[in-house]
C-alpha cells in the first residue's frame, strides 16, 4: 500500500518523521512524501503516524491521502480501459490527471464524496482546497461538468454552503468558522457549471486543512478553553446553539462545579433549544413556589417546570437543595428524564425499578458513551465542562 503526505507551506520536512508502522521505502518528490510499504493490510492506514519535531511551527497540518481510505454516493464504473478510474481516492490523490466522477443519470445533483483524515490526534479544521472539474486538460475540464456550489457537512455537526469558481486552477477557501475533530465530512454536489458535452461531474482534488491542535495552543473558545482542551468540541457547540455563555471576564471556568438549580436550568434551556419549531412544542419552563426551599427565585420556573413533567421529585424530606453541587447521578437522572419525556426521539424509560436508583439513568447514559470521557462515578460532582459533553452527547449529537 503506497501513502502519501502532501506538506504545506512553512514545514520543514526535514522535521517529518513516520512513527509506524516500520518497514517502508521513502521518496520525496517536490511537495510530496511518499511512504511504500510492503505487506501492508489497508485497514491499517488508521495506524499510520505521522509526526512532526515542532507542531507548533505548522502552518498547516499534513494533509494524508489513501486509496483505500474514501467514499462517496457514487462514482461512475470504468468501460474499456481499466486505467480510467473515477473512484472517490481518485481526488484525493495528488494528481490533477485523476478525477472523482459521480455515477448517477444526470447533473449528479444530492451525490457527495467523503472526506476522513485517519491521523487520530485532534485537528482544527480551517480551510478546504479543491481542484474543481476533470483537470487532466482544457478540453476534458470543458466538456465535464464543475462543482458550482456545495454543501460541507461534518459529522461534528457544522454545515457549510461553499462556492468553488469556475476554473482549473487549485481553490483554497477559508472555511466560515474553525472545525475540531477529527471528524469525517461529505461534500455534496447543490449547483454545477454545465460541460459542453457530458453531463457528469467531476472533481480532480479535494482536502481538507488545518491544524494540529496540539499546536493551536494560543487558540481560544474563551479566554480559558483552547481548542486543545478535552471537551472544547462540546463546549463549542453548546455556545453556538445559545445553550452555554461564558463569564463577563471572556472565561468559561470549566473545572468549576454547577449546583443542581443552575443544572436543571440549563437542561430545561436546552431543551426547549432542541426543541424549537417542533409542531405542537409546549416549552417545560414555567411555574413557581413547588418546594419549601423553592419559591420565586430566578431558578423556579425552571425546577417547576421540571417537576410538573416528573423530571425531578426532591428529595426524601420534601426540599430540592437547589444549591446544591449536582453529582453525577442526578445530572444523569435529569438529562435522561428529560431527554424521554420533553423530546420526540423513540427512547425507552430508563428502568429506574433498579438498585441502586441510579443504575438505569447510567446504563441509558451509556448508549450515548458518556463514560469514554467522563469519569463512571455516580457521586462525582460535576463540572462545566463535563456538563457540556453530556449536553453534546445526549442532546446534540
Amino acid at each position: 500500500m503506497d501513502i502519501f503526505v502532501h506538506y504545506m507551506e512553512g514545514l520543514s520536512i526535514y522535521d517529518i518523521k513516520n512513527a509506524k508502522p516500520e518497514g517502508y521505502i521513502f521518496n520525496r518528490e517536490q511537495n510530496q512524501l511518499e511512504w511504500h510499504f510492503k505487506n501492508l493490510e489497508p485497514t491499517a492506514a488508521h495506524m499510520i503516524e505521522v509526526s512532526h519535531t515542532d507542531p507548533t511551527n505548522l502552518n498547516s497540518w499534513i494533509a494524508f491521502s489513501d486509496c483505500s481510505d474514501g467514499d462517496a454516493s457514487s462514482f461512475l464504473p470504468p468501460e474499456n480501459d481499466e486505467e480510467l478510474r473515477y473512484y472517490p481516492c481518485q481526488a484525493r490523490d495528488f494528481d490533477t490527471s485523476t478525477a472523482w466522477v459521480e455515477g448517477v443519470e444526470g447533473s449528479g445533483i444530492g451525490e457527495w464524496i467523503a472526506m476522513s483524515m485517519p491521523f487520530g490526534k485532534k485537528k482544527v479544521y480551517e480551510k478546504i482546497s479543491i481542484v474543481n472539474g476533470y483537470a487532466r486538460d482544457t478540453d476534458i475540464w470543458q466538456k465535464n461538468n464543475r462543482i458550482k456550489k456545495a454543501k460541507l457537512t461534518f459529522d461534528t455537526g457544522e454545515k457549510f454552503t461553499l462556492d468553488f469558481a469556475d476554473t482549473r486552477d487549485e481553490q483554497i477557501i477559508n472555511l466560515p468558522e474553525k472545525v475540531i475533530g477529527p471528524a469525517s465530512s461529505r461534500l455534496e454536489i447543490l449547483e454545477v457549471y454545465p460541460g459542453t458535452k457530458f453531463d457528469d461531474t467531476c472533481l480532480s482534488e479535494v482536502r481538507l486543512l488545518g491544524l494540529l491542535a496540539e499546536g493551536t495552543k494560543d487558540v481560544k473558545l474563551f479566554s480559558d478553553v483552547s481548542l486543545s482542551h478535552k471537551y472544547a468540541q462540546a463546549i463549542k457547540l453548546v455556545k453556538q446553539k445559545g445553550i452555554l455563555e461564558g463569564y463577563p471576564d471572556g472565561s468559561y471556568k470549566p473545572d468549576q462545579q454547577i449546583n443542581r438549580a443552575e443544572f436543571t436550568k440549563i437542561i430545561l434551556e436546552a431543551i426547549d433549544i432542541v426543541n424549537q419549531n417542533k409542531e405542537g412544542h409546549v416549552s417545560p419552563i414555567e411555574g413557581d413556589s413547588c418546594f419549601p426551599d423553592v419559591a420565586s427565585e430566578w431558578f423556579a420556573k425552571y425546577i417547576c417546570g421540571a417537576k410538573q413533567n416528573n423530571i425531578i421529585a426532591g428529595y426524601p424530606d420534601g426540599t430540592f437543595k437547589p444549591g446544591n453541587t449536582v453529582n453525577l447521578a442526578e445530572a444523569l437522572k435529569i438529562i435522561s428524564e428529560s431527554k424521554v419525556r420533553l423530546t420526540d426521539g423513540n427512547y425507552y424509560m430508563p428502568d429506574t425499578s433498579q438498585e441502586p436508583w441510579h443504575k438505569g439513568y447510567f446504563d441509558f447514559a451509556e448508549m450515548f458513551n458518556i463514560f469514554e470521557t467522563i469519569e463512571n462515578n455516580p457521586g462525582h460532582l460535576l463540572t462545566r465542562g463535563e456538563m457540556a459533553e453530556i449536553i453534546y452527547k445526549m442532546l446534540l449529537e
